[in-house]
């Protein structure tokens, strides 16, 4: 009966112990995933919107500013054709009058229709010489009689008056007209820009006309070929009258952006994220004050943000392994730690007592399971959640310790090769080093004399730390944390020395002229393989050193036997002004 019972309380503590290691793993598997995919979905999604906005407003500002310059160019190109020079130039060997246009425009009565031609001709070879993409130049008097190149007629013509130039009011300023269709005979349909050009007189400065030139939308048309987004992401122009100066789509331009796709869109803050049809989709935009145009580029949400559909994908897929993984190994694990139990006691309260020691057994055997395949971002988290509870329970230093932990790790998990500021570097110690207090409460100093005014110089990550942490090892530790490290900055004219000091026994002659001659192998070839196993913070950080700033910079080493040592640090004084 005993045997029986006993039997029975085995199975029980079986059944039991394997739910709960299935039902743990399962749980604390499902919350790291979880806290994951939620950290992974937030700033994923914050840094996909900063990323495009970043990369569209500048390129739609490229844009505008090469059409700006394009414009600016071609307007400047005529300066001397609406002045005569250019015409005289054209027109070499054939008694050209630089006055002629001028003439014409003050309406001198005195040219002829031989002149009339010769002015068209002067338009055609502009174009001819110059800009292929114009469809058509026009003179235009003050009483709207027009020469252009392939004909003229006065005001009682009709060719012309379809034109949305024709009625314009004579101003002092440049005009862009956005995108329209030509209605004169010669190229009917065309869809153009038109550029008016205000015309002065070369004897008082008055305004006696215009200069209109209207262009073909293929210097656009090359200008935005050379920018993409994405795969169905696109750039579009509209005027501030609402008119779509270019899309894609051919068969919008020159339309009222209320008749297209485009007129559920705001396009009156910069950067934004609106719905669009049936999608999500990013805008950003950028306005040109010379011709009044906003360009805008557009691209759907989903496919900017499709590294986060993966990154779900990948969360799903890792729950369902972990979940596999717990349900087939859990029974195993259990079965072996839950024999020994049967076989130490026949009495009930033995094996209570060894249940609860098998437990605390696994449940260490869990935890150390986790560590080995935690995840960085969870281990900052749990050391954050940690810290949250030591302050709820007061216990300041376990509080201070997990934050401290966790800063560190943050800190050195970054890319090594980038460049900080020595202020960073400085807060980074300062973590460990609390650490180190922690553990040499008594007797461990550190004093960090350094002035603010170096704070900004820029440094390579995680250089050092791990030479603090060479003189904890080497000096602190062997006299049982009795001692003291101090480090300090100076410079002269162009270098920033920093120095790690400590107090303790000092680095033996041999092993001082092997550190050098390491450093002076690194500082040679950028590497040493002698020095692979011993002192590896001080020939890593010397060749990160050496190969970021050049063989002038890095390390040197000085030893004091009985007093302690010295390491100082060769920096390039850089972004650092008002030196004292």
């Amino acid at each position: 009966m005993k045997l029986k019972k006993l039997q029975r309380l085995r199975n029980s503590v079986h059944l039991s112990t394997r739910f709960k290691m299935i039902a743990g793993f399962l749980s604390v598997s499902l919350f790291s995933v979880l806290l994951m995919a939620i950290f992974t979905q937030m700033y994923y999604t914050k840094a996909t919107k900063a990323d495009f906005f970043a990369i569209s407003v500048g390129a739609s500002s490229r844009l505008n500013h090469q059409m700006d310059f394009y414009i600016r160019q071609l307007i400047q190109s005529t300066s001397t054709l609406i002045a005569g020079p250019l015409a005289s130039s054209l027109d070499a060997g054939k008694s050209a009058d630089p006055e002629l246009i001028q003439r014409w425009l003050r309406n001198d009565n005195d040219y002829t229709r031989a002149d009339i031609a010769r002015i068209e001709d002067t338009l055609r070879r502009y174009v001819a010489l110059n800009y292929s993409e114009i469809v058509n130049m026009f003179v235009v008097s003050a009483d709207r009689n027009v020469v252009s190149m392939y004909g003229s007629f006065l005001d009682t013509d009709a060719n012309y008056r379809n034109e949305p130039w024709y009625y314009l009011a004579m101003e002092r300023q440049v005009r862009i007209l956005p995108t329209h269709l030509t209605r004169y005979p010669q190229f009917a349909g065309v869809p153009v820009v038109s550029i008016v050009i205000p015309i002065y007189s070369t004897e008082d400065a008055g305004l006696i006309g215009r200069l209109v030139i209207d262009i073909k939308l293929k210097q656009i048309e090359s200008i935005l070929g050379k920018f993409t987004l994405g795969q169905s992401g696109f750039f579009f122009i509209v005027a501030d009258n609402g008119t779509i100066v270019y899309h894609p789509n051919a068969d919008n331009w020159g339309l009222p952006r209320q008749l297209t796709d485009l007129r559920s869109l705001d396009l009156s803050s910069q950067t934004s994220v609106q719905p669009w049809g049936d999608k999500e989709v990013l805008l950003a935009s950028s306005r040109s004050d010379f011709t009044d145009w906003n360009v805008a580029a557009i691209v759907p949400y989903e496919e900017m943000a499709s590294g986060l559909a993966i990154a779900r994908n990948s969360t799903l897929a890792v729950v369902l392994i972990l979940s596999l993984l717990v349900i087939l190994l859990v029974p195993l694990l259990s079965h072996r730690f839950v024999q020994p139990i049967l076989r130490l006691t026949n009495t009930v309260s033995d094996l209570q007592i060894r249940e609860v020691q098998l437990e605390l057994r696994q449940k260490e055997a869990v935890i150390q399971a986790l560590q080995n395949q935690i995840n960085p971002h969870l281990l900052y988290n749990t050391l954050d959640i940690i810290k949250s509870m030591a302050y709820l329970e007061k216990v300041p230093k376990i509080e201070r310790i997990a934050r401290n932990l966790a800063d560190v790790y943050r800190y050195t998990a970054k890319s090594p090769d980038l460049e900080v500021t020595l202020g960073e570097e400085l807060e980074h110690l300062r973590n460990y080093l609390q650490i180190v207090h922690i553990r040499f409460p008594k007797h461990f100093q550190s004093h960090l004399v350094v002035n603010p005014k170096y704070a900004a110089c820029p440094i390579v990550r995680l250089t050092l730390q791990p030479l603090v942490e060479n003189a904890v090892k080497y000096a602190i530790e062997p006299l049982g944390g009795k001692g003291a490290i101090f480090v300090s900055a100076y410079h002269t004219d162009s270098t920033l020395i920093v120095e790690i000091a400590d107090n303790g026994p000092g680095i033996p002659e041999e092993r001082l002229i092997e550190l050098q001659e390491s450093i002076a192998r690194i500082t040679r070839t950028g590497s040493d393989p002698i020095v692979q196993h011993e002192s590896l913070g001080i020939a890593n950080v010397h060749a990160r050193l050496v190969l970021r700033y050049g063989e002038a910079y890095g390390l040197g080493i000085t030893s004091f036997i009985g007093r302690g040592a010295i390491v100082s640090i060769r920096l390039p004084l850089r972004d650092f002004a008002e030196i004292g």
